[in-house]
């Protein structure tokens, strides 16, 4: 690849039944969208990565019910090269709630929070000068039971029995922080509900500060997004192939419902579990993955973001899309597929060519997407970051 064209992005991975395949470093040619795998590093279950830039540093939230002999899931400082793409670890701090799932940096890259969705809790672990990170400020269990307390792993609980157990549990699956970074919102895909958190950034706190329920029960709320304007929220609803979107007054920090657009055609939403949502800079175009259908969903955002319309759905390149990312000029998506060890009734299996990272260019006219032919495999891919 041309020195000149490439950039380091970042792979996550994860497993219910294993520890996933580490952080995996990859090339990627912004002109071509040729990618390619380089060094592992060892992580146990990197469920979800963030990369505070201006800083140079890589956050890993690992997805684990004990970390180092420590009860609980953490998360991993790591200092990227700017030149290699290498990461050298910084430190770690370890999160007092089993499975940690979700990790976000705030606007002023001085907070990391992070959401354990099976562990019913929110954290937030303030950055030192350094970009280590400093002992947690907030630790929130969100009201309601969780599935798992801490020290407690998913061993021996089935497919059905997970299911279950959720829709009966506390699930604070993503955290989100909005664009003026005074609030952050949690979606409970348990209780199908938005948990609204003010940000305090002179002490790095979080305070519950709106619980709006959804109103159709059952959806499972799960990934979200906010406008690039700041006046609205897009949430993908795993259970029923849906978008909801909300509207958002920033200066009060409320969310409104206001209305939901099915990310399928009639049928094929049967057997489907949404994963991710990602919208361009511009808040043109909105992308969400169908694991299930095995597909990206496409929407363009009009009035000023409140109205979504479903313009196209393309198959994602693999099986059980998980994780999407643009890249740094967002002339290509990436999706990461997990493949066949997302099975929690199941040991993962490796080497499967339906695992790993697809390429899509992006037409920027249209929104549509196009396979560019290049991907690379990679074991229980759920997420990507790019250093840019």
């Amino acid at each position: 690849m041309p020195e000149a064209t490439t950039c380091h992005a970042y792979v996550g991975t994860f497993e219910l039944r294993g520890e996933g395949s580490g952080l995996r470093i990859i090339e990627f040619d912004m002109a071509t969208g040729a990618i390619v795998a380089g060094d592992t590093v060892p992580v146990s279950n990197p469920s979800h990565l963030a990369i505070a830039v201006r800083r140079g540093m890589l956050f890993a939230a690992a997805h684990t019910a004990a970390f180092e002999g420590e009860p609980g899931g953490a998360v991993i400082a790591f200092r990227i090269d700017s030149v290699s793409g290498a990461l050298t670890r910084a430190n770690h701090q370890i999160v007092p709630f089993p499975h940690p799932n979700y990790i976000v940096i705030d606007r002023d890259q001085a907070l990391v929070l992070v959401s354990s969705g099976l562990g019913g809790g929110v954290s937030a672990f303030p950055l030192g000068d350094d970009g280590a990170l400093l002992p947690s400020t907030t630790n929130l269990l969100a009201e309601g039971q969780p599935m798992l307390k801490l020290g407690e792993t998913l061993q021996n609980i089935g497919g059905e029995e997970f299911v279950k157990r959720r829709a009966l549990s506390t699930s604070p699956h993503t955290i989100m922080v909005d664009p003026a970074g005074r609030f952050a919102v949690v979606t409970d895909a348990g209780q199908d509900r938005l948990l609204l958190y003010a940000i305090d950034r002179q002490h790095g706190t979080l305070g519950l500060h709106q619980a709006l329920a959804i109103k159709t029960k059952g959806t499972a709320p799960r990934h979200a997004v906010f406008h690039p304007n700041g006046k609205a929220l897009y949430v993908v609803n795993e259970a029923d192939s849906s978008v909801t979107t909300f509207a958002f007054d920033s200066a009060m920090g409320q969310l409104t419902e206001q209305a939901t657009f099915a990310s399928l055609p009639a049928g094929r939403e049967v057997g489907n579990a949404m994963g991710d949502i990602k919208i361009d800079s511009t808040g043109r175009y909105l992308y969400c993955t169908n694991r299930g259908d095995e597909s990206v969903s496409i929407f363009a955002a009009t009035n000023a973001g409140k109205r979504l319309e479903r313009i196209d759905v393309t198959p994602c390149g693999g099986v059980h899309p998980r994780g999407l990312c643009f890249s740094p000029d967002e002339r290509f998506l990436l999706v990461a597929n997990q493949g066949p060890s997302w099975r929690i009734d199941r040991p993962p299996e490796h080497g499967s060519p339906d695992a790993g990272v697809a390429v899509f260019a992006i037409d920027a006219d249209t929104g549509k997407l196009s396979a560019t032919g290049h991907s690379v495999q990679i074991d229980s891919a759920t997420c990507i970051a790019f250093n840019g």
